[in-house]
């Protein structure tokens, strides 16, 4: 059977219901092209370029690059958050799409490749740790998060893939 397969049968009752098991091994999968895809971007990246307007964002390349970096940093917190039903950063998007713009030029400022490559893999690791916790029960677990909507556990280890290749590709563009 083809993990593919088996992730779309794995199932588990919650309250009751049968809810769809995501596959661990095919999430480890995803993340992982998403690590070797972001350390290949940094790779990509000229010295020239790295603080180049970005074509698409009102970020540099470098402030892109940290934004990426920071979505992966903060998946043990999502997680646990989650996994609590307790909301995170739940502000209407005028007010959070702002703060988010600053936070990321900030962690841009003083980012290097190497420094962001580090952490990346600093913080994939313990990522990668808090997806060896997550029970069958727990994937549907959720809160809200940033003004965007109910993100459950499954949704945040699907995330951050889709959200690096978003990032990736303004980045690209923008070489």
């Amino acid at each position: 059977m083809t993990v593919q397969a088996k992730s779309q049968i794995e199932k588990t009752a919650v309250n009751g219901k049968a809810v769809h098991v995501p596959d661990k091994d095919e999430i480890r999968a995803e993340w992982a092209a998403m690590r070797e895809g972001f350390h290949q971007l940094l790779a990509d990246i000229p010295r020239a370029a790295w603080r180049r307007k970005s074509k698409s964002t009102r970020w540099n390349i470098a402030e892109l690059c940290a934004h990426i970096a920071h979505d992966v940093e903060g998946v043990p917190m999502f997680v646990d958050h989650a996994r609590r039903g307790k909301d995170l950063f739940n502000l209407p998007l005028f007010i959070s799409n702002p703060v988010n713009w600053l936070i990321t030029k900030v962690m841009g400022r003083k980012a290097t490749p190497e420094s962001l490559a580090r952490k990346y893999d600093e913080d994939y690791e313990k990522a990668l740790t808090v997806l060896d916790t997550i029970e069958a029960a727990e994937w549907q677990c959720g809160a809200n998060f940033f003004g965007e909507g109910y993100w459950t556990i499954a949704f945040i280890f699907r995330q951050s893939p889709r959200h690096f290749q978003e990032h990736a590709a303004q980045v690209r563009e923008s070489l």
